[in-house]
């Protein structure tokens, strides 16, 4: 498989190792244990992207190539939407984003989106790790893959942290709840090595990584298949409790990345929100009712299975 991503392989693997000095020992004394084997087996199938997983004794960590496509194109098309589009104008009222960033950045999005159903190759000439059009196309791919390279590395510490752990042990007889458990206690773990007690300046660097990459698993969902979660927390539970974890000193930052999730969420759901913005004075109430509005929907009351939509 011929796939743009592969240019970043060496970076995903630095990262991974090297979330602070002196975890790439933490590692080797994980692998001498025998608990986890010390290689990623790096998928190639060409097959609709499947997030990574850990199985077998020792525990042997997985990623799909298609799944790191689809994150790389949210990433990109996210931070020019969010960004240029959202954000930016808000800063500069006379600013109007490029039309044909802008363009280019929505095709790679909407494409991103239809893998799930059906997978094509990236297509060529788009923007990726290794393609820009110009300065400004460049300027995003490159900060594009030092967010990519720091979510990969989040989902696999949280990978990690089920291997260390020996979460995968006994799973089928284990309960929901149980399951449930294991998962955050997975996301706590990768959360305290990527992140721990820095700084709002490191965090909102590490935020965007880790929130895209919990946001983006929506799109790794058929737009066929119900959003709810069997053995998982449900993807909003998640995006709520990371963003909690966050904690930025500067409140303007927690409201950023509100914003974002909001919309993120209100892009990947046809639902008729109550709302859009009127009623609210900020993404932080705003994103609450979203997430109420979503567990109505996901509900044992709900009568038809919330599911992504088709991209327009």
């Amino acid at each position: 498989m011929d796939s743009p991503i592969y240019a970043l392989e060496h970076n995903i693997i630095s990262a991974f190792e090297n979330p602070y000095p002196g975890f790439v020992d933490r590692l080797q004394k994980v692998v001498d244990s025998g608990m986890v084997l010390p290689v990623i087996s790096l998928r190639a199938d060409l097959v609709s992207p499947i997030g990574p997983k850990v199985s077998g004794e020792p525990a042997e960590i997985d990623v799909h190539v298609t799944h790191l496509e689809v994150l790389w194109c949210f990433i990109y098309a996210w931070l020019i939407r969010y960004e240029e589009v959202v954000q930016r104008p808000q800063l500069e009222h006379s600013y109007v984003v490029d039309p044909q960033l802008l363009a280019r950045a929505e095709k790679l999005r909407n494409w991103a989106q239809t893998v799930a159903d059906v997978y094509t190759p990236w297509p060529p000439g788009w923007p990726s790790p290794i393609t820009s059009a110009n300065d400004q196309e460049r300027y995003f791919t490159e900060k594009t893959n030092l967010i990519f390279q720091e979510a990969v590395s989040f989902l696999l510490l949280h990978e990690w942290m089920h291997g260390t752990s020996d979460h995968a042990h006994g799973w089928r007889d284990l309960s929901a709840e149980d399951k449930l458990e294991r998962e955050k206690e997975a996301d706590n773990g990768a959360w305290e090595i990527l992140v721990g007690d820095r700084d709002d300046k490191a965090k909102m660097h590490l935020a965007w990584a880790v929130m895209s990459a919990v946001l983006s698993s929506f799109y790794l969902l058929s737009t066929d298949t119900p959003v709810k979660q069997l053995h998982h927390p449900e993807l909003h539970h998640r995006i709520q409790h990371l963003l909690l974890r966050f904690d930025f000193s500067d409140e303007r930052l927690q409201v950023y990345f509100h914003g974002l999730c909001v919309e993120v969420l209100m892009s990947i759901f046809a639902i008729p929100w109550e709302h859009p913005s009127e009623g609210y004075d900020t993404y932080v109430e705003l994103l609450q009712s979203l997430l109420d509005q979503l567990d109505a929907a996901l509900g044992p009351a709900a009568t038809t299975p919330l599911k992504r939509s088709r991209v327009p």
